[in-house]
C-alpha cells in the first residue's frame, strides 16, 4: 500500500472513530435525558388497553419510558406499601378506589391532581355520582374515574316475573311477598355469589340507607368516630334486615362463585340476582335464547329514594411521583373519551361508563355492535342513585370483622346482636391500638 493510501486509510479510520464517539455521546446524552414513569395497577386486563395510550403519550413525550406492573388487588396494596416505604419510584396507580382511600388517608396520594389537570372543568364530562364516589370526605377529588362499577342492584328475570304475574318490587315488603310466590312455583327467589367473601358486606350495605334516612355516609362515619356504637339499635336492625334477606336465597348460595351464581340466574334456577353490572357478560354467556332481565330501583323502605352502593376505578398520582406534571399529562391522554371508549371495547368484563357521552356510542347503545348494549342501558338508570361503597369508608379491620361475623351467621348460627358485638369489639381494639381513621368522640 502506497504511503498516500495508508495516510488516507488512517484518516478514514480516525474519522470513523470520531463519528462513532459522537453518536455514542448523543445516545448517552439522550439516555441521560430520558425520564421514566412507573405505574402499578390492579386491573387484570390492563394489557388489553394500555399500549395505545402509551404510544399516544410517547408521540408527544418520546423520551419518557412508561413502565406498568399488574398485581392482584391485595398484592398491589402490599407492593405499593413496600415500594412507598422503601422510597422506590411509583408515580401513578390505576386501581379500584377501595385501597386508594387507604393510601390517601395516610398521605400517599397527591391532593392536587385535579389542579394539575387544569381545574374542576376537567371533570365536567364525568357523571356527577361517579365524581362523588371519587371524592374524599374533605372534598378532595382524589382520582380521575375511568369506569363505574356501580351499582349493586337486584336483577330480575322478566320472563319468570311475567309468567307468575309479578311486578318489580318497589319496597322490601313487596320483595318478601313476591319471594313467597316464587318459592311456591319451585324456583329460588334470589341468588348471590357468597363464595367470594369480598361481597358479604354488600348485603348490609343494601340496608344501611333505609335505616338511616338516606344518610348512610354520615351514619357510617359517625360510627367510625365513636359517636355511634356498632352495636346500637340501628346497626342491630341493619343486621336483622341482612339476615332476613339471606332467607330468600337459593340453597347453597354461601359457597357459590360469581360464575355459578350467574349461571343459576341465567338458567332460571333463581328469579333474582343481587350483584352489580360486572356480572352482565357472565349472565349473557349462560343465558338461553329469549332470556331477558331488568334491574330494580331499590327496594326501599318508608318512601325513601333508592340508593345503590358502587365504586369507581381511578387514575391517581402518588405523593412521591418524580414529575407530577408529567404524570398529569399521561392521565390526560389516558382519560380522553377516545381512550376510555377503547378500554371499554377491549375488556372482557362489563363496566358502566364514567363519562356521559360514552352512553351514546355504538358499544353502549347499539346491539349490533355489542349484544350486551341493551343490558347496559338498563343499568344506566341506576347511575343517578349511586352512592359510594360504605366499606370504602371504614377501616379494613372493620371490614374483616363484619365479613367474618356475617359469614358465621349465614353459614352456621348467629344473631344480629352477635354480628354487631363482633364489629364493636374490632373497633374497640383499633381504639386501644390507636389505629382508628378518625379521632374518637369524647365520652
Amino acid at each position: 500500500m502506497k504511503r498516500k493510501d495508508r495516510l488516507m486509510f488512517v484518516v478514514g479510520m480516525v474519522s470513523l472513530v470520531i463519528i462513532l464517539m459522537i453518536i455514542c455521546s448523543i445516545n448517552a446524552g439522550a439516555s441521560s435525558r430520558e425520564k421514566k414513569l412507573v405505574i402499578y395497577s390492579s386491573d387484570t386486563e390492563i394489557d388489553k388497553w394500555i399500549s395505545p395510550i402509551i404510544k399516544k403519550f410517547n408521540s408527544k413525550y418520546p423520551n419518557v419510558k412508561v413502565e406498568y406492573m399488574w398485581y392482584k388487588l391485595a398484592n398491589m396494596e402490599v407492593a405499593f406499601k413496600t415500594a412507598y416505604a422503601a422510597g422506590e419510584q411509583v408515580d401513578m396507580l390505576c386501581a379500584d378506589m377501595h385501597p386508594l382511600w387507604y393510601f390517601y388517608k395516610f398521605g400517599a396520594l397527591r391532593k392536587d391532581l385535579i389542579d394539575l389537570l387544569g381545574g374542576k372543568d376537567y371533570l365536567k364530562r364525568f357523571i356527577p355520582t361517579v365524581v362523588e364516589a371519587s371524592t374524599a370526605l374533605d372534598g378532595t377529588v382524589v382520582g380521575v374515574p375511568i369506569h363505574s362499577s356501580a351499582a349493586f342492584t337486584i336483577f330480575y328475570n322478566t320472563k319468570i316475573f311475567n309468567e307468575l304475574g309479578l311486578s318489580a318490587p318497589r319496597t322490601f315488603d313487596e320483595l318478601y311477598s313476591i319471594s313467597d310466590k316464587i318459592k311456591q312455583s319451585g324456583i329460588s327467589p334470589m341468588v348471590f355469589p357468597g363464595g367470594d367473601r369480598w361481597w358479604w358486606t354488600c348485603i348490609p350495605m343494601l340496608m344501611i340507607p333505609y335505616r338511616t334516612n338516606n344518610k348512610g355516609k354520615e351514619f357510617v362515619v359517625n360510627t367510625m368516630k365513636g359517636i355511634i356504637r356498632y352495636d346500637n339499635p340501628t346497626w342491630i336492625q341493619i343486621m336483622k334486615d341482612s339476615l332476613e334477606f339471606g332467607k330468600i336465597m337459593m340453597p347453597g348460595w354461601t359457597s357459590l362463585s360469581l360464575d355459578a351464581a350467574c349461571m343459576a340466574f341465567a338458567k332460571g334456577k333463581a328469579a333474582m340476582y343481587y350483584h352489580h353490572p360486572i356480572s352482565i357478560g357472565t349472565i349473557a354467556r349462560y343465558a338461553p335464547k329469549g332470556f331477558d332481565f331488568d334491574v330494580i330501583l331499590g327496594p326501599v323502605r318508608d318512601n325513601l329514594k333508592p340508593q345503590h352502593v358502587g365504586g369507581t376505578y381511578n387514575w391517581v398520582i402518588t405523593s412521591t411521583a418524580k414529575d407530577p406534571k408529567l404524570c398529569a399529562e399521561f392521565i390526560k391522554v389516558a382519560t380522553t373519551n377516545e381512550a376510555l371508549y377503547y378500554r371499554h371495547t377491549h375488556m372482557v368484563r362489563t363496566y358502566l361508563p364514567a363519562v356521559e357521552a360514552l352512553w351514546n356510542t355504538p358499544w353502549f347503545s347499539n346491539p349490533k355492535t355489542n349484544p350486551l348494549a341493551p343490558y347496559l342501558q338498563k343499568c344506566k338508570k341506576l347511575m343517578p342513585y349511586t352512592v359510594r361503597f360504605y366499606n370504602h369508608y371504614w377501616e379494613s379491620e372493620i371490614e374483616e370483622a363484619m365479613t367474618a361475623a356475617l359469614e358465621k351467621a349465614f353459614t352456621e348460627e348467629g344473631t344480629a346482636e352477635e354480628i354487631c358485638a363482633a364489629v364493636q369489639a374490632a373497633h374497640e381494639k383499633l381504639v386501644r391500638e390507636g389505629k382508628t381513621w378518625f379521632p374518637q368522640a369524647k365520652k
